[in-house]
């Protein structure tokens, strides 16, 4: 062999080991790679049954937060032509079964309602104002705050199976005094809407009507600083956390067994005789509930049809308070349906003058439930518009402004009382509201 052939032959064994060399990197390059993308496609469909498991309502009891807040965020629908909010527990097949306890019906019904509080504090259209300026204007909190009231309503519903406790798990007193302080999360979340509420509609209340810019600037600020303060409130709290877990021991909020009398508010259990515990059925508790609001109603409607005025304070206290038994019974009965107020097959004579037949099977019974129900939110509707009236010309007092308009609005705001009370005379709202307490017997 010569140097050349020498030189040659080492050569292509070279070749060849760079050749190996190459083909190992290329084996191990595309390992690697396909190692990649078997971890990567894993990943993708554990992320899509997540999200597939997430949304099911079958699944739901069982998923994680994030998962059950994307589910009922899933049932939040806002309106494109109305804006406004509602949740929608049947397009996602959310069978509520008779034997579904009072804390298993406070998770089905309130968890979409936070979210669509949240939604609508943090990225409703309303909160860029005119022309996108971003300042809100009264007229674009309507809707806003009525979703606030569906959640702080949820939460008064529900109230019994928040503890009341700052600690969890601590054991509660079994008797408690009308002296002590509920210091719970509950409340003070519960606060927080009830507050932005008030603030909301102390901004909507100067809709139409002409205001100084130092009332409508106070008002509007009033509003910004609740809205960044509820915001902060939600972080430092962790508030999904604490709706969202079912341990109380590990900072959830709703105790499958809770009994706690918070006593916030008279239009829900500050006056009922025996609150219902989170393992009660939840069909009962709620109809214990409807039935005391609706005996308050005609109660309440019992004083009001004496009076000839309604501009005194007190009167409008009253005049008021049956507005919001009406509208909270109202406002359930859209919530719960059939699961609050159950039909009837029996006999039934219309106690409305416009609609006086008698309906002898299930469909006519639900016509007549459904006149019944329409004269109570009219009169509601009719005491707000009322209550609107009182409401401008008390600003008008308070601002010292519009003098000249005070004395017609009062008298604009009694006449209207008075077509209130010819009305609910002719419709005999006292007995459509005890037609609908009756069904519940």
């Amino acid at each position: 062999m010569s140097e050349l052939d020498q030189l040659i032959s080492n050569q292509n064994h070279k070749s060849k080991r760079i050749i190996r060399k190459n083909e190992r990197k290329i084996k191990k390059r595309n390992c690697v790679l396909l190692t990649i993308s078997i971890l990567m496609l894993g990943s993708v469909f554990g992320i899509m049954v997540f999200f597939k498991n997430a949304s099911n309502p079958n699944n739901v009891r069982s998923a994680s937060i994030i998962g059950r807040a994307i589910h009922a965020k899933s049932m939040v629908n806002i309106d494109p032509d109305t804006d406004v909010y509602s949740v929608d527990n049947t397009a996602k097949q959310i069978i509520i079964p008779n034997e579904t306890t009072f804390a298993e019906l406070a998770e089905i019904m309130l968890l979409p309602w936070y979210e669509a509080s949240l939604i609508a504090i943090e990225d409703d259209k309303g909160w860029d104002g005119t022309n996108g300026d971003g300042v809100i204007t009264p007229s674009q909190v309507k809707e806003i705050r009525h979703v606030l009231l569906m959640t702080r309503d949820m939460l008064d519903v529900f109230g019994p199976v928040f503890p009341d406790t700052t600690s969890y798990g601590r054991t509660r007193k079994k008797k408690s005094t009308s002296s002590s302080k509920d210091k719970s999360l509950w409340r003070d979340l519960r606060k927080q809407y009830r507050d932005g509420y008030q603030l909301l509609g102390n901004l909507k209340d100067l809709d139409g009507l002409t205001y100084s810019n130092k009332l409508l600037n106070q008002r509007t600020n009033d509003v910004l600083v609740w809205k960044n303060t509820f915001l902060q409130f939600q972080k430092k709290n962790r508030i999904r956390r604490f709706l969202y877990t079912r341990d109380i021991q590990r900072g959830g909020g709703i105790d499958p067994y809770g009994c706690y009398p918070h006593k916030s508010s008279h239009l829900f259990w500050a006056e009922t005789t025996k609150i219902p515990c989170g393992n009660d059925i939840g069909t009962v508790a709620l109809q214990s509930l409807a039935k005391v609001q609706l005996q308050h109603s005609i109660d309440y409607l019992t004083i009001i049809t004496n009076y000839t005025t309604v501009m005194p304070k007190s009167h409008e206290l009253n005049f008021h308070n049956l507005r919001k038994e009406l509208r909270i019974f109202l406002d359930e009965y859209n919530l719960f349906g059939t699961i609050l107020v159950p039909s009837t097959t029996s006999t039934s004579t219309s106690s409305s003058s416009s609609t006086n037949t008698n309906y002898t099977n299930v469909d006519d019974d639900a016509v007549l439930l459904t006149n019944e129900l329409e004269i109570l939110n009219r009169a509601q509707k009719m005491l707000g518009h009322i209550n609107d009236k009182w409401t401008a010309y008390q600003i008008y007092i308070q601002d010292n402004s519009h003098k000249s308009k005070q004395k017609p609005l009062a008298i604009q705001t009694d006449k209207l009382w008075m077509k209130f009370l010819l009305w609910q005379d002719d419709k005999n709202l006292k007995n459509c509201i005890t037609n609908i307490l009756n069904r519940m017997e």
